[in-house]
């Protein structure tokens, strides 16, 4: 037997948990074997310790001391999330990058930037002016159809929001 296969089953041979083959296989190696001989005489002594252990007395009013120390302790602080802030952030850096792309994509000229972004809204309103048009006949029921619809997608943001601020109990600075 080898050495490593003997190792890792000296704490079974301890236990005397292992088939008997391998007992006797097991003694024969720690017989011949000074370094697995003393790695089970290791395991040995501190298994003696862990039987001998005894347990830790507590004095009678350990909780209640324990409890008093929590007691005095300062509460913790609730880390207020600021919620706005990257929002923010994010969308100044997000326009800051589409006007820099813009530009470059002009070769730098800021009358070339001004006509493409006086284009894009002249496009944009005639798409919406033919989008009216094709809903001519229709127009007050789909315009108060959409503000419906923009009324409630507002009243539901608003309840999802102090939703969360109660559940959550975040006081509502922002």
């Amino acid at each position: 037997m080898h050495c490593s296969s003997c190792e890792p089953l000296l704490g079974r041979y301890l236990e005397g948990t292992l088939p008997s083959r391998k007992l006797v296989s097991i003694s024969h190696h720690l017989e011949r074997c000074a370094s697995c001989s003393k790695l089970f005489d290791e395991l040995r002594a501190i298994d003696g310790l862990l039987a001998t252990a005894r347990r830790a007395e507590l004095p009678p009013n350990f909780t209640f001391s324990v409890m008093a120390g929590v007691g005095s302790l300062p509460a913790p602080r609730v880390r207020v999330r600021q919620f706005w802030k990257p929002v923010v952030i994010y969308l100044g850096v997000a326009w800051v990058a589409i006007a820099i792309v813009a530009l470059l994509a002009d070769g730098g000229s800021l009358r070339g930037l001004a006509y493409r972004v006086a284009a894009a809204f002249g496009h944009a309103s005639s798409a919406l002016a033919g989008a009216a048009h094709a809903v001519g006949p229709a127009a007050p029921i789909v315009i108060s159809s959409v503000g419906a619809l923009l009324s409630l997608d507002l009243v539901l943001i608003v309840a999802v929001f102090f939703f969360y601020r109660i559940y959550r109990k975040v006081p509502l600075s922002v």
